[in-house]
């Protein structure tokens, strides 16, 4: 009894001291703002700042300056943090600030600057644009409060109707039993992507849950991770780019075949090759599917591996132009090419035109079973770092290559690479030779970098190709 109500007592305490933690950063915040405005109005008073150039810009081409800034950053808090910045420079810029709307779209909420004050202003003074809510709670420890309580709903439900996307990263899948289910009912006029971010968790999140059953008739872009799609399964109608990535529990071979059925336009397919649970016997068509990436490493440190032929077996993409098996080790590669021989793969994709070999590990035996199977090969990208193994099996098959009647890839016209060095450089140019001879020659090579070749050899390889870098 006397350790219960010790436990008791220790619980309350950890409660009292969190909210006052709480309390205490929303005091500092308030501060922060409350300086940043006396040193603006101190700023004013002493004429600082008047004969800056930025005072003679029209207020216009400031407002796009700063639409162009804030959307130019790379990561989440950037953006949100972008326009209190700008708005803490002189009284001009925040006036102008103020009344852009646009810059204060991004809707950023995590334990720093989800409290009521600052996501009301943000959505006051974002006015009718549509908005980007992001849900961002990556970090495992502290467990931060907010996401045990939902007060954050309360403000930014009711302005779904200008919700554009929608994102929630999470160190655990808490979050999702935490806020899907709030969406279920809704409706989501505007919303284009969803991502939902979660991370290893063991348990998995195993429920059927639809979300938006109001409707979401611009919802194009889904991505999953953690999660499968019965646990949120929003309507998919305009849906034509979906990732799914790693998860404990794979979505059913029959929900995926229900979501084809029902993603009637989807053409992009990113997918981990352990998540769909999916049954070669029964093969699923994705009739308007024109891009298909598989991978077979997922998790921590990527240490979760999966049998990337499985798909391949299940799946029929008539309509496929470009298709990417990046980061392939040498004996799994071997398994999807002998596939390729045995179950003659190539008729469930007969109109491929990219193959990305990016990063996998070939062997020549394979590459020429490759090259054999997808005739219809126009571009082929190689990119991966030193020391290019992947590129010489492929360049080495090609230079052998000087067949006239059958050539291996007759229609290809592009190769693009990360870099090679001399050895790669003297088998591409060999490559070209061939090509050339056979009146059938490669129109550019793309590579990020020439600089590892000598210049003599560069030279003919100019003379034979479009040399380009990026």
């Amino acid at each position: 009894m006397e350790v219960e109500n010790t436990l008791a007592n220790l619980t309350n305490r950890v409660i009292v001291l969190e909210n006052l933690v709480a309390l205490r950063i929303q005091q500092v915040a308030d501060a922060r703002t409350a300086l940043a405005a006396a040193r603006v109005h101190v700023a004013d008073y002493k004429n600082i700042n008047r004969d800056a150039v930025t005072y003679a810009l029209p207020n216009e081409l400031l407002a796009a300056i700063f639409e162009a800034g804030s959307t130019d950053l790379p990561v989440f808090p950037q953006i949100v943090e972008f326009p209190i910045t700008v708005s803490r420079v002189s009284r001009h810029w925040r006036e102008i600030a103020l009344h852009t709307p646009s810059l204060w779209s991004t809707i950023h909420i995590h334990e720093n600057t989800s409290y009521p004050k600052l996501l009301d202003a943000y959505l006051d003074r974002s006015g009718a644009c549509p908005l980007d809510i992001v849900v961002d709670h990556q970090n495992r420890y502290p467990e931060a409060r907010i996401f045990r309580e939902t007060f954050y709903l309360h403000k930014i439900l009711p302005h779904i109707d200008r919700w554009r996307s929608l994102w929630i990263g999470a160190a655990s899948n808490e979050i999702a039993c935490i806020l899907l289910p709030h969406l279920r009912n809704f409706r989501a006029p505007l919303l284009k992507r969803l991502v939902v971010f979660g991370q290893e968790d063991a348990m998995g999140y195993d429920t059927h849950l639809n979300v938006f059953m109001g409707g979401a008739p611009h919802l194009s872009f889904i991505s999953l991770t953690a999660l499968n799609m019965q646990s949120c399964w929003p309507p998919l109608a305009a849906l034509t780019n979906l990732e799914l990535k790693w998860t404990a529990r794979p979505t059913s071979h029959g929900d995926f075949r229900r979501m084809v059925v029902t993603a009637l336009s989807l053409r992009k397919l990113s997918l981990w090759a352990g998540a769909v649970d999916f049954d070669i016997t029964s093969p699923i068509c994705i009739p308007s599917l024109e891009s298909f990436e598989i991978t077979r490493f997922a998790g921590v440190d990527d240490k979760q591996e999966c049998d990337v032929s499985i798909p391949l077996l299940a799946l029929e993409m008539p309509a496929l132009k470009n298709l990417a098996i990046p980061l392939m080790e040498a004996d799994h590669f071997s398994k999807v090419a002998d596939l390729l021989r045995v179950q003659m793969l190539q008729h469930n994709f007969p109109r491929l035109q990219h193959l990305d070999l990016s990063s996998s590990v070939i062997h020549q035996r394979d590459a020429a079973e490759f090259m054999a199977a997808f005739p219809t090969v126009v571009h082929v990208s190689l990119l991966g770092h030193r020391p290019y193994l992947h590129c010489y099996s492929v360049l080495e098959v090609l230079s052998r290559d000087r067949s006239l009647d059958s050539p291996l890839w007759p229609q290809l016209s592009k190769i693009t690479l990360d870099g090679i060095d001399e050895h790669g450089a003297n088998l591409l140019h060999t490559v070209l030779q061939n090509r050339i001879h056979i009146g059938r020659p490669i129109a550019s090579v793309t590579s990020k970098s020439f600089n590892g070749i000598p210049k003599h050899i560069l030279e003919r390889l100019r003379q034979d190709v479009q040399l380009w870098e990026y």
